[in-house]
């Protein structure tokens, strides 16, 4: 077993080291390094040498008044490994070329001299090749130059405009009759593409708005709809770089009623309410078709408000009896779900032993356990399993198995007991990972997308050294298992292509399932690919960026990042200073870039490298991360890629966005925040539990109704989701549980620890019903009435 000097010693420790005060050792640092160094019998008197002429160093240099302070040195003096560095901060991606770029950089001289032919041809000929390389259009946002080219033609001066229609109509005429004929969102895409701010593409993004919001991508219908309507000239300089259509026939008024409804439908009644009184002002005798006739729009969108509120306040009996599955780690591929109701737990309804195969803590002679502990792992050992609930069974998996049980009574889930499926490619992987030291927490997940099971399997480890021991990576694989015939194989894919590993379980859209893959070579590379459901064929595989990762290919690291699926679109948090959104044909939307944490120090590593399994969070059209490389978490316009806010750094600890309650971004890890995202109190820390230095978080946690539930070492904490009071702690111990990552599903708590799966019985009567389905049980007078009843005029 190849091992190293601990590297954030104390010098007192190393003095308790010198003098064999062993138990002490392992009781400060808790690193399993130290049994080996404090066992006398075998620590090499080489190594004591070593340590004593470290310490004479650093008495020489401090005069012997620093024996209190923590002593860094730059370099493992026995592995020549450098253990504190600076990052690279250069995030490399596919960026359009420099004739490129010269020539875009000349549209304001061509604009200034009214040179328009030129103009419209520098613009139209990014999209006629629909040029997917990226195009800074700000220093943290990078657009496809061929969108870019769109934004710029929707500013076209009138004369100009006037040119490029005469050139263009035509094509774009053709196309919308097309699009209206089939009634399909992606001819009328194909409008908006490839003949944008002609004279129909208004209402063809008109229609497209209508088309997404019958089938519930609020988000998405609203950002169409708003590039129907002209850009305010006051908005901040960066919101101008949106796509706007200019010269619009459609009335603004049916615009913004959309949008009205929008909120309405997706159950962001404040901002409803808002839109609705400016609406009022903005259109006050507006008129639309509702029930076959002609109606005043103000009162009727009032009274589709009210009944929304109504709505929303009503309890409802026949809840529990809905979907109420936690098919994926978060509870659903947005990676937000809000429990509604309350929690009431009622007992311990059963409980077993977690499989043993764990690694040792994997921290071993790399980094402090106080590094450890803040980043939310104030147990002894590290958590590592998100299990999941579909149907009548739990799910849980293994770096080589899957197991599942019965939910309500722990019985295996189908005869012949709870193991389902063992990978007979990774029979190795215990005795290969125990010997083996690396960056990271190894985390198993899994998701379930109608009777398909999908998993990782193998080596949690994603980076290993070039040269290094054990050579290449262990494979990797993706599994699809049938649960309608107990479990059954139906394929099997390892990575496409050399040195590629998969990062963690996949979403789907129930064609299709969607991964991130890493592939090491001189740095590391991040990787989306897509692959057919039924078979696992590959379908397509796109490079997001390329960086260096946190152990600079130096050191093997264990990682887990997670793709998030909402409003058929993929967004992944690359942990390499870039958040970018796809869409599920491979082409980027949008790339945001952040300056990464550029000091590391592995002997006091800090706790946002601890972020695992790393997502990010959608909801109501605004991205929520937090990228492991940087103490912040972001929020950005997901439609868009506009970067919105951030916090300050006080947010390291926070390793888990547990989701949006209200106008606070909930977040846990060590210890647990609340933060404001409206306002002036957007980004801001409004609070904190517990304020001090403590960190006695111990998983994630859930949100349920209006509390936020959140695990410790041997307890649960329950606090008021909106106003941060704490309401109660529940122990643990009568029940001989432990803390772990949370899950809320079917009438049951779920609480995965590192040792044990315990699950508890909730108040039946207690409602368990998301937000997303309290208000898809109002009515859509789109998709109710097929635009009939719609309360404003088709498409024209």
């Amino acid at each position: 077993m190849r091992t190293s000097l601990p590297v954030s010693l104390r010098l007192a420790e190393v003095f308790e080291f010198l003098t064999r005060d062993p138990q002490r050792m392992l009781e400060t640092r808790g690193l399993p390094f130290f049994q080996m160094l404090s066992d006398s019998d075998h620590t090499p008197g080489w190594i004591r040498l070593v340590t004593v002429f470290i310490v004479f160093l650093a008495i020489s240099a401090t005069g012997g008044e620093g024996l209190s302070q923590v002593f860094f040195p730059r370099v493992d003096p026995l592995t020549q490994i450098a253990i504190r560095y600076d990052l690279s901060q250069n995030t490399q991606l596919e960026l359009v070329d420099g004739i490129t770029r010269t020539r875009l950089a000349q549209v304001e001289d061509y604009i200034r001299e009214k040179q328009w032919e030129d103009l419209i041809s520098i613009l139209t000929g990014p999209i006629e090749v629909e040029d997917r390389r990226l195009f800074p259009v700000s220093p943290a946002r990078l657009l496809p130059v061929a969108e870019y080219c769109r934004i710029r033609l929707g500013q076209l001066p009138p004369e100009a405009l006037k040119i490029y229609r005469e050139r263009i109509d035509p094509l774009a005429v053709e196309l919308f009759e097309e699009a209206k004929r089939h009634q399909l969102p992606e001819l009328y895409r194909r409008v908006v593409e490839r003949t944008f701010a002609s004279s129909v593409c208004g209402r063809a993004l008109l229609a497209l708005g209508d088309l997404a919001i019958e089938r519930g991508l609020y988000a998405t219908a609203r950002a169409y709809w708003q590039m129907a309507l002209p850009i305010d000239p006051d908005l901040p300089k960066e919101w101008l770089l949106w796509p706007a259509n200019p010269d619009s026939t459609i009335d603004p008024a049916l615009v913004r009623a959309r949008l009205v409804l929008a909120s309405i439908l997706e159950g962001d009644l404040p901002r409803a309410e808002a839109e609705w009184n400016a609406f009022a002002e903005l259109h006050p005798q507006a008129v639309g078709h509702f029930g076959g006739e002609v109606q005043p729009l103000v009162p009727l969108l009032g009274r589709l408000l009210a009944e929304a509120k109504q709505q929303s306040a009503m309890p409802d009996p026949f809840v529990l009896a809905s979907r109420t599955d936690w098919p994926t780690v978060a509870g659903s591929q947005d990676r937000f779900r809000v429990i509604s109701g309350e929690l009431f737990p009622l007992g311990l309804a059963w409980q077993v032993p977690l499989p043993g195969s764990r690694p040792r803590t994997p921290l071993a002679a790399i980094t402090s356990a106080r590094s450890f502990r803040a980043a939310g792992n104030a147990g002894r050992d590290p958590l590592v399993f998100h299990p999941v609930v579909a149907g009548q069974n739990l799910f849980l998996a293994t770096a080589q198995e899957v197991f599942a049980w019965n939910l309500a009574t722990g019985e295996p889930a189908w005869p012949g007991g709870p193991l389902i499926y063992r990978d007979p490619a990774t029979e190795e992987l215990g005795l290969l990972d125990s010997s083996v030291s690396f960056l990271g927490i190894p985390q198993y997940t899994i998701t379930v997308f109608g009777n398909r099971l999908f998993g990782r399997m193998g080596s949690p480890v994603t980076v290993r050294p070039p040269g290094d021991q054990g050579a290449s990576l262990t494979p990797s694989a993706l599994i699809c298992l049938d649960l309608e015939t107990q479990g059954r194989l139906l394929w099997r894919q390892t990575p496409p292509e050399k040195n590629m590993v998969f990062e963690g379980s996949p979403v789907s859209d129930g064609d299709r399932v969607f991964t991130v893959l890493r592939r090491n070579e001189i740095q590391t590379q991040i990787w989306v690919a897509a692959y057919e459901a039924a078979t696992g064929r590959l379908l397509w595989k796109h490079l997001i960026c390329i960086g260096e990762p946190l152990g600079r290919l130096t050191l093997p690291e264990a990682s887990h990042t997670l793709l998030t699926l909402a409003e058929e679109t993929l967004f992944v948090s690359t942990n390499l200073g870039a958040i970018a959104a796809l869409d599920t044909d491979g082409r980027v939307r949008w790339v945001v870039t952040y300056p990464r944490e550029r000091r590391v120090d592995l002997g006091d590593l800090a706790p946002h490298w601890f972020r695992q399994p790393n997502y990010a969070v959608f909801h109501r059209g605004i991205l929520y991360a937090a990228p492991a490389d940087t103490p912040k978490i972001l929020a950005i316009d997901a439609m868009s890629g506009q970067l919105l806010w951030y916090t300050g750094d006080e947010t390291a600890s926070a390793s888990f966005l547990l989701g949006v309650h209200g106008d606070r971004l909930i977040a846990g890890g060590g210890r647990l925040f609340w933060i404001g995202t409206s306002g002036e109190d957007r980004g801001r820390v409004l609070a904190c539990w517990p304020e001090g230095s403590e960190t006695p978080g111990y998983g994630r946690g859930v949100i349920v109704g209006q509390t936020v539930l959140w695990p410790g070492r041997d307890r649960l904490f329950m606090f008021d989701a909106q106003t941060a009071r704490p309401i109660k702690v529940i122990p643990l111990v009568p029940w001989e549980a432990e803390g772990g990552n949370l899950l809320v599903a079917r009438g049951h708590l779920v609480i995965a620890g590192s040792q044990k799966l315990s699950v508890f019985r909730l108040q039946t009567a207690s409602p368990q019903l998301s937000w997303p389905e309290v208000t898809g049980k109002l009515p859509n007078p789109l998709r109710l009435a097929r635009h009939s009843a719609f309360p404003f005029v088709t498409v024209p």
